[in-house]
């Protein structure tokens, strides 16, 4: 019989090793949040369901579903009127915020970024990216499509965002001419 403290070590081991294998769930909460517009329909002011699924077209309930979800990961936060609002983390979601990490969230969450990722072990085991298993071609050909290519771009300028300025700190760049 395993001691209460151990009993109690491995209970929270597994806790965390079962969030982190459920995980993906918060991405595609994230992506349908920003595939919705909601970040944009709550900065201005907090809305029910009804009214943010009247604005974004969708079902009321279901959505008042999503919203649950993601208040539980602080994106946004149920009032007592039942009205949903955009906490500080949400509103880096807002395609218009200076921190905003929306593209990001769009790309993470799309079904040819998670299939990539589904194929991970393939990869793995050959050696070779799903693009040069499946195209033969290992570049970014894939951004021919330039609704892909704008929304690549814009997901790389916020996530490159939050690090440039640590790079200019780190680096001396004084004796570079390009």
């Amino acid at each position: 019989m395993m001691a209460p403290d151990a009993a109690a070590a491995d209970d929270d081991a597994r806790a965390r090793l079962l969030a982190l294998i459920n995980a993906a769930w918060t991405t595609h909460a994230i992506h349908a949040a920003c595939a919705l517009s909601l970040p944009a329909l709550l900065s201005g002011a907090a809305g029910t369901p009804d009214q943010l699924a009247q604005a974004a077209q969708c079902h009321a309930p279901s959505l008042q579903g999503l919203l649950r979800a993601l208040a539980t990961l602080d994106v946004c936060r149920e009032r007592e009127d039942g009205a949903f609002e955009l906490t500080a983390l949400g509103a880096q979601l807002r395609p218009d915020d200076a921190q905003s990490l929306h593209a990001w969230a769009l790309l993470s969450g799309s079904a040819a970024w998670c299939a990539r990722w589904g194929e991970l072990d393939q990869s793995v085991k050959s050696g070779a990216s799903r693009r040069l298993r499946t195209t033969g071609r290992d570049g970014f050909q894939h951004l021919e499509d330039a609704a892909t290519a704008a929304l690549f771009h814009r997901a790389m300028t916020e996530v490159t965002r939050c690090v440039a300025l640590d790079v200019l700190r780190v680096i001396d760049f004084s004796s570079a001419r390009r």
